[in-house]
């Protein structure tokens, strides 16, 4: 039996939608997410951070860090916004490590937040938190 090309476009779309790749509609929550090194070594002058929003949540302006539990003023080489696909935002700051006077040994627990520009949670506030291990 031959399906009509009208059904078959909805199918294909329907098969889009239900992939796990990005490429379709966004998760049904608004989803908040970052992505840091597990590790560096103590010798490394700059890593990469990447806050992801997804929906309704717009990317944060701003990456805080705290070094062994106290919080440390951050400088960048560089920040950069993209968006791979409808609905999915990433902002990435490339972090200068060099004034952190990092040593083996040293925990680096990054911040990144996001919030809702509409919805009920407009205007909350979602924090995300990732560590980085200095070896």
């Amino acid at each position: 039996m031959r399906l009509s090309i009208p059904i078959a476009l909805c199918l294909v779309a329907l098969f889009r939608l239900a992939a796990p790749a990005h490429n379709g509609r966004p998760p049904t929550s608004p989803v908040v997410d970052e992505t840091a090194p597990a590790t560096i070594s103590a010798s490394a002058s700059a890593c990469d951070v990447t806050g992801i929003s997804w929906c309704i949540y717009i990317p944060g302006t701003e990456l805080k860090c705290k070094k062994n539990g106290s919080s440390v003023t951050l400088a960048f080489n560089g920040t950069s916004t993209q968006t791979p696909h409808a609905y999915h935002i990433e902002k990435t700051w490339n972090v200068n490590l060099t004034t952190l006077g990092l040593q083996s040994g040293d925990s680096l627990v990054w911040e990144y937040s996001s919030w809702a520009t509409s919805g009920p949670d407009a205007n909350v506030k979602v924090y995300v938190y990732k560590t980085t291990q200095v070896q």
